[in-house]
């Protein structure tokens, strides 16, 4: 909980110098970005933010790099949700917790019930909302992280996900990095150029997971587990991903 700790009470070098200048920092995303998340969630994905930050961290980041009304883009936010555990984890170990001003609720919820802002939590009742959210037996998730320890294995192993790894790392490697549309450029009709992966995999998507990782380095070219194939895009940030590949992954 040092972490925790650390950003509420506004001790060490580290937060309090983001909170004093985060643009320092922190790059805001494009507008072709938030166009791009609200596209989506306007044709009926529902989109997801899942953290191991803790929500005071999350909203100070969110709202430098997406704006004040970061939480529209979003129908579920999950912070501090403390992964690879929330995979793992039944949901006795680790229930959902409702968050005020926040602050966590001192007592788990016996369920999901509704879209919303959560802290920690577990795949199981997370599946239970999405099931019920979408109206499938068994939905599918796509979900883009940047560790293979915390997000591509567990994913993939307990959630059954669709799993794309961002490796920030392979432009250092010599991977071309796709020319970026400025911020006062018109809106591109038809999404910026796509980036080739070593492969490219049919998926069948009803809903899209949009997963911001805030606070590590990425270490790992992205690898698909067991019978799936090898997935791997670049991009300078999480969410900042190639709009045409993920759009294929949904059709």
């Amino acid at each position: 909980m040092l972490f925790f700790v650390a950003c509420l009470e506004d001790t060490g070098t580290y937060f309090p110098s983001v909170k004093r200048c985060p643009g320092r920092y922190l790059q805001p995303c494009s507008d072709a970005v938030k166009r791009w998340l609200r596209s989506m969630k306007n044709s009926g994905k529902i989109l997801l933010l899942i953290t191991s930050s803790h929500s005071d961290y999350c909203r100070l980041v969110c709202e430098h790099i997406l704006g004040t009304d970061f939480e529209e883009l979003f129908d579920i936010i999950i912070t501090n949700a403390l992964k690879p555990g929330f995979f793992s984890l039944v949901p006795q170990q680790r229930p959902f917790r409702a968050l005020v001003d926040d602050v966590e609720d001192s007592e788990g919820l016996p369920s999901l019930e509704k879209p919303g802002w959560y802290s920690q939590g577990n795949w199981p009742h997370l599946h239970e909302l999405l099931k019920n959210m979408t109206n499938k037996p068994e939905p599918k998730v796509v979900y883009f992280g940047d560790s293979m320890r915390s997000d591509m294995f567990p994913a993939c192993s307990f959630g059954k996900w669709e799993t794309v790894m961002i490796v920030e790392e392979m432009e250092g490697e010599g991977v071309p990095r796709a020319n970026a549309t400025p911020c006062n450029s018109p809106a591109p009709t038809e999404g910026p150029a796509e980036k080739k992966g070593k492969f490219e995999v049919g998926l069948k998507g009803c809903f899209c997971l949009v997963k911001l990782r805030i606070f590590s380095t990425l270490h790992f070219i992205g690898k698909r587990v067991g019978m799936l194939h090898v997935l791997v895009y670049w991009t300078s940030w999480i969410i900042g991903i190639s709009f045409d590949i993920f759009n294929k992954i949904l059709l």
